[in-house]
């Protein structure tokens, strides 16, 4: 296959994954996320500062736990672990068996913020390989009319 079929197939699965992320936003905004709110007690709360492989940059990880109904939960989208304290009660989101320290956590959650997230790193990946395919198909008839005009 030509890099210029390959340039023409990778902006094609860049457009469909742009108008997907689009249509995927729009819906995400208007779904009717199903949750509770409620009264959670903190167990406890630590910042985990993570190492990247590749260089010596860290990220952290909040972890905090939470009791509800006597069970231990892991409180998703919480930011910044200092602003819980063991013992403390806080206010949660329950959505589908899970609690969340905001509504965005609940959000994004759902099957269709997966697939829109999806989605938005297709098409970053789809745009860089584009540029790059379309250069080469470029690099390769430019080489072709070199070759016609030598008569090589």
């Amino acid at each position: 296959m030509s890099m210029k079929k390959k340039s023409r197939l990778i902006w094609c699965a860049f457009a469909v994954c742009l108008i997907g992320m689009i249509i995927l936003r729009i819906v995400m905004e208007l779904q009717n996320v199903k949750y509770q709110e409620v009264q959670a007690t903190v167990v406890s709360a630590e910042t985990k500062h993570i190492r990247k492989w590749r260089s010596s940059d860290t990220y952290d990880i909040y972890e905090v736990r939470v009791t509800y109904k006597g069970k231990v939960h892991e409180l998703g989208n919480a930011f910044k672990s200092y602003q819980y304290s063991p013992g403390q009660k806080v206010k949660a989101y329950l959505s589908n068996g899970r609690l969340y320290a905001n509504l965005d956590g609940v959000k994004t959650s759902t099957p269709v913020a997966k697939c829109y997230f999806a989605c938005l790193y297709g098409s970053f990946i789809f745009v860089i390989l584009g540029l790059v395919y379309m250069e080469k198909a470029k690099r390769e008839e430019r080489e072709s009319i070199e070759k016609n005009e030598t008569g090589c």
